[in-house]
């Protein structure tokens, strides 16, 4: 696929715009498409985009996939941690009983 800059830039316009609607149905399929067709010229904002939209979604594990790929993109950038938190709290700790204490804090220690 040749690259195409106005699209690229038109996608990231409407995911942006429908995330900040808190539609997040409408950008998921958007940041979808720019973190696997576009992915070198995404940043720590569309991949934290993307994992917030997953997590609004309930998609709990997929955006965890999503924040392990951004977390080492910008370890300082702060939005990503948190989303990346919620889903590790989602996914490990909330959805499971954890009898087993080693797990419970290797969760934690991803940061």
């Amino acid at each position: 696929m040749e690259f195409n800059y106005a699209r690229l830039q038109t996608i990231k316009k409407q995911a942006s715009d429908f995330r900040k609607a808190k539609n997040y149905e409408q950008a998921l399929p958007l940041y979808k498409q720019l973190w696997e067709e576009y992915r070198e010229d995404c940043n720590e904002w569309e991949g934290w985009s993307y994992a917030f939209c997953l997590k609004h979604l309930k998609d709990y594990q997929k955006a965890l996939e999503v924040c392990r790929e951004v977390y080492p993109l910008n370890k300082e950038f702060e939005n990503i941690k948190g989303v990346y938190a919620w889903c590790i709290y989602y996914t490990e700790i909330a959805l499971k009983v954890i009898n087993d204490e080693p797990k419970f804090f290797k969760a934690g220690k991803e940061f």
